[in-house]
């Protein structure tokens, strides 16, 4: 649970202020584990590019 686009109430939030922003401007927010994220960036769309990836207690256990 948690893992996909608006898993956790902080993306959901997250997304909702993005929603203000211009489509080309409204970041992608995917949620899940660190081992999970090729998986994750697979399920975007082959022409959207990442310029960061942030992570939140990403070395911490769940």
């Amino acid at each position: 649970m948690g893992a996909g686009r608006n898993g956790t109430p902080e993306a959901q939030a997250l997304q909702q202020m993005a929603t203000q922003l211009d489509q080309a401007e409204r970041p992608v927010i995917l949620t899940g584990a660190v081992n999970d994220l090729p998986a994750l960036v697979a399920t975007v769309d082959a022409a959207t590019r990442f310029d960061v990836i942030v992570g939140r207690s990403a070395l911490t256990a769940a």
